[in-house]
């Protein structure tokens, strides 16, 4: 895998104004702050992690344009001693990723990894422990604020854990009156009646929006989360309608802090390790065992295509009673 340092010179001098260089400055310098930029910050994560520690290490300083098939293998016969077949397929596709960028600028003729396939890993997926309904219940009652009105909120909702850091009261209507004001992205908005109106997430520091439009949605607020969000906005001094729902002195709450809080609150519940996403699978359980409608519960989680729906109330009052059904159950309240 070595290059001839007199070689290498000789293409510096000779390159075309624009040439990448090595396959490391190049990665660095045009792919990562290029088309991997815009993308969400935890796949800029990932992108920059797979390269920088699997594949960067073994071609980095290989120019761009001598890099072969062989080259290529190197990186994954490198990596297999300590990486999982599912790692492998990562770096693959992520090294895949540089030359096919490269291809599209015009700097390559071919992507040279293409040739080189690694088998994606065929050990059975991991099953996503759900909570039932009395674990949900225990656990509600061990939790502190605001993680208590997250998973409450999050139970009869679906909304996940970067949905709910990312929730301004502006977007939060307690009222049972409809509520109108205009929004910077989307205009004149109308929210009705205990409905909170899902638009941004927020993760590791930056806000953005939704995983996609589909998560774009209004959810319906049952009494007993109506109840435990008016309590929280009367005890906190940040309940301006720009403010954050949960924050931490008017600031984002810390995700590691939080997740440890609920796994604090699981073991002293004594029910299994938990994760935000557990929430959303607990309602998609409970909205099914309720009978609500297949497509209400794909709107309700934000899978309704890749398209916002628009809401009206008929559609909103048609969901409200599996919603607070599934809110009932939750606080042991008798139908």
């Amino acid at each position: 895998m070595a290059r001839c340092a007199e070689k290498w010179n000789w293409q510096l001098r000779d390159r075309p104004d624009g040439f990448p260089g090595t396959f490391g400055d190049y990665t660095n310098d045009i792919y990562l702050t290029g088309k991997v930029a815009v993308l969400s910050q935890c796949t800029r994560n990932q992108y920059a992690s797979l390269l920088r520690l699997h594949v960067i290490p073994f071609i980095g300083k290989l120019p761009l344009r001598e890099i072969r098939p062989l080259d290529c293998l190197q990186i994954i016969e490198m990596n297999k001693p300590h990486c999982a077949q599912g790692t492998l397929c990562s770096i693959r596709n992520a090294a895949s990723g540089v030359f096919t960028d490269a291809v599209c600028r015009g700097y390559l003729a071919t992507n040279p990894i293409q040739l080189i396939h690694v088998q994606p890993s065929r050990r059975p997926k991991k099953v996503q422990f759900t909570p039932l309904v009395d674990q949900a219940v225990t656990l509600r009652k061990v939790l502190e604020h605001p993680c208590y009105e997250m998973i409450t909120l999050s139970c009869c909702t679906s909304i996940h854990y970067g949905e709910l850091t990312a929730l301004r009261w502006r977007f939060v209507n307690l009222t049972g009156q409809t509520v109108r004001f205009m929004d910077p992205d989307d205009g004149d908005v109308r929210l009705e009646p205990y409905t909170a109106r899902v638009r941004k997430s927020y993760y590791r520091g930056e806000y953005g929006d939704c995983k996609n439009q589909g998560r774009h949605r209004t959810a319906v607020l049952p009494t007993q989360v109506v109840a435990a969000l008016s309590a929280l906005r009367e005890c906190s001094q940040f309940g301006g309608p720009d403010d954050l729902v949960f924050c931490d002195d008017g600031k984002p709450l810390d995700e590691d802090s939080t997740r440890r809080e609920l796994v604090a609150g699981c073991e002293k519940a004594g029910v299994p390790r938990l994760g935000f996403h557990s929430f959303r699978r607990y309602f998609a359980t409970q909205a099914k065992a309720k009978k609500m409608d297949p497509d209400d519960i794909r709107r309700a989680m934000g899978r309704a295509g890749g398209m916002t729906y628009q809401y009206t109330a008929e559609d909103l009052d048609r969901r409200r009673p599996f919603v607070q059904a599934i809110a009932d159950d939750l606080f042991e309240e008798a139908k």
